[in-house]
């Protein structure tokens, strides 16, 4: 019986033996798959973390390529910046300007890696009065029949905006789909009630909650300098010019820019890109195109850029995109393929009608583009 007994307690302390070596080889992989755990989620911490520093470096210098072994906290850190052309990590495209972000957090043996393609944003940019149909520092005046719309049969809105006062009269329009197909913003005042706004205004994008006319701060304009114009011209000429018949300009990479040092009368036809900067008047007495229309490009081909007053006779067909320092005047039943910018003011009345073309920055004046910091937009992510 004693024997029996020993035996038993022997085999109870061999059994409790077991339990608690297994107990403790199930803590010791409990603890060390926390900390495997613990130190993957400080490695991917860490990775997350270059992908904004390397953010916030390239903000500041474009050219900046990455960091080895960068000590954070008790792990380390390695960052590689490189050129890229596509939108995912190891791809190619058509992008400008983007880089490809490969951040990798080390922690306690772990490594994670992040991958990111991010888009620098420029820093120089048209003026932001060249992103509307019409566009016044001052006033805008419309009345009459004048309507304003997309061209090439394009769903863009054809937005106004005023850094003074909105005024609109005459028919609605709202049988041909509306007078104005985009949105109206101002920065001083209306003459318009909110009951009006469905009458005049019916963009072909609709953002939700946004009023199709609404009050907002003031946007930039040019800043005209003759001398700084002057210098951008590759073609110059002294005194009034008139040219009415067939002329060749410039490449979309070179465009032609001619500086007239005097009035400008304008009509006929013209190929390739280029621009008119004018220390007078522009008068378009007729019809002014270009080869556009024949090729299907959305852009606009030719600049019109008055230190002055432009006027549109009645009945004229143009194609352009166009500026004046002073006043813009849609006389009858003209007909405009591009957009308007002035900065003294907008009168537009009569069957006038703005086919809205979006600006090409190729033929806006270098000197007029404005500086803008952005940070960079962030176009993929892999963990």
């Amino acid at each position: 019986m004693g024997r029996l007994l020993m035996l038993v307690i022997s085999g109870v302390i061999v059994v409790a033996g077991l339990i608690l070596l297994g107990i403790n080889r199930s803590n010791t992989n409990m603890v060390e798959h926390d900390v495997v755990a613990f130190s993957r989620l400080n490695a991917k911490n860490i990775a997350k973390s270059g992908i904004e520093l390397a953010i916030s470096h390239i903000f500041e210098d474009t050219t900046w390529s990455g960091v080895n072994s960068l000590d954070v906290g008790s792990g380390d850190l390695d960052v590689d910046v490189s050129t890229t052309t596509g939108r995912y990590p190891n791809s190619t495209g058509s992008l400008p300007s983007a880089r490809e972000i490969v951040s990798i957090g080390k922690y306690g043996g772990v490594r994670e890696t992040i991958m990111s393609v991010v888009q620098l944003p420029p820093r120089m940019v048209p003026p932001p009065s060249f992103k509307y149909a019409l566009g016044s520092n001052a006033n805008i005046n419309l009345s009459g029949s004048m309507r304003i719309q997309a061209d090439w049969d394009k769903n863009w809105n054809a937005n106004i905006h005023t850094n003074g006062n909105l005024s609109i009269g005459g028919s609605d329009q709202s049988n041909y789909g509306g007078k104005i197909r985009g949105y109206g913003t101002f920065s001083n005042s209306t003459n318009l009630s909110q009951d009006d706004y469905d009458d005049y205004f019916n963009p072909y994008i609709d953002y939700p909650r946004q009023k199709e006319v609404q009050q907002v701060t003031t946007v930039e304009f040019p800043v005209y300098d003759q001398n700084s114009l002057k210098a951008e011209a590759t073609t110059y000429y002294s005194g009034d010019q008139s040219f009415t018949s067939t002329m060749q300009l410039g490449t979309a990479d070179n465009p032609e820019i001619i500086y007239v040092d005097g009035d400008l009368t304008l009509a006929g036809q013209f190929y390739g890109y280029g621009c008119f900067i004018v220390n007078g008047e522009i008068s378009i007495t007729g019809t002014v195109d270009t080869d556009a229309t024949s090729t299907g490009e959305y852009a606009n081909r030719l600049g019109l850029y008055s230190a002055e007053n432009i006027k549109i006779a009645g009945d004229a067909t143009v194609a352009a995109q166009i500026y004046a320092e002073k006043k813009i005047d849609f006389l009858g039943g003209c007909d405009i393929h591009g957009m308007a910018v002035a900065k003294k003011g907008l009168v537009g009345g009569g069957n006038t009608t703005i086919y809205y073309r979006p600006a090409s920055d190729n033929i806006i004046p270098r000197t007029w583009w404005v500086e803008r910091h952005g940070r960079p937009v962030m176009l993929s992510y892999y963990e």
